[in-house]
């Protein structure tokens, strides 16, 4: 009765944060869409955009939050705050995952008649915090505590079942960016959110599977670094 109550508890914990995260993200994005940042110069827009938004935001509302939970519900978790940074990971075993992602997306971006690949015209060096930001603050999120607090102790297919839903809480914080950027009927008219669910499993198979909270944030910069330089911010 003791163990029901406290798993009622840590799920009662897991939802109040999403919605509460969900909702404050919401009003975030929406006063970042009012256009109230006033600057010709990309190097500043970017600068202010990852510097603040998906910098100084994005620490204050999700990564601290985060540490906090998974320091208060450490028993409860799957692996410890220590562990899934401490855990030592096979890098040469996750090379094909990168490799695969580099072939997706650079090929992506040949160029079938000019013969080329290039860097997007609109790149500029501020974009790059933007890629580190959001690969550590929304992996602690998503896979170091949600997922985290949600498969300890559970069978290989509990396990699949909450990976599934983790990537559709994953897919539904993207929707605020998405619909104050007017995106969001291309996003789903085109099917291109299931590359967010897709790239959700992959982030928490790696996160189950060597039990670091490292792969899943190196390997999502580099889906972002990818994105940033041969498709566009």
């Amino acid at each position: 009765m003791f163990l029901m109550a406290k798993t009622k508890n840590i799920a009662t914990t897991l939802g109040i944060y999403y919605v509460a995260l969900f909702m404050v993200w919401l009003c975030v994005e929406w006063v970042f869409h009012l256009k109230f940042i006033s600057t010709s110069d990309p190097v500043i827009y970017w600068l202010i955009q990852s510097g603040i938004k998906e910098g100084a935001l994005k620490i204050f509302i999700w990564l601290i939050p985060a540490f906090l939970l998974i320091r208060a519900y450490r028993s409860q978790l799957y692996i410890t705050l220590d562990q899934m940074f401490r855990t030592k990971v096979n890098w040469f075993k996750l090379l094909p995952i990168f490799l695969l992602f580099t072939l997706y997306l650079v090929v992506g971006a040949y160029n079938i008649f000019d013969g080329t690949i290039s860097i997007v015209p609109g790149f500029v060096w501020s974009q790059l915090l933007w890629v580190l930001f959001v690969g550590v603050t929304e992996e602690m999120v998503f896979r170091g505590w949600l997922l985290n607090a949600t498969i300890k102790d559970a069978s290989r297919r509990k396990q699949w079942a909450m990976v599934t839903i983790n990537s559709l809480l994953f897919l539904g914080i993207h929707v605020p960016i998405w619909l104050f950027a007017n995106q969001i009927d291309i996003v789903f008219s085109s099917f291109s959110f299931l590359s967010v669910i897709v790239l959700s499993f992959i982030f928490s198979w790696m996160f189950i599977k060597t039990k670091s909270i490292l792969p899943a944030i190196v390997l999502h910069m580099y889906w972002d670094l990818l994105i940033v330089l041969f498709y566009g911010a």
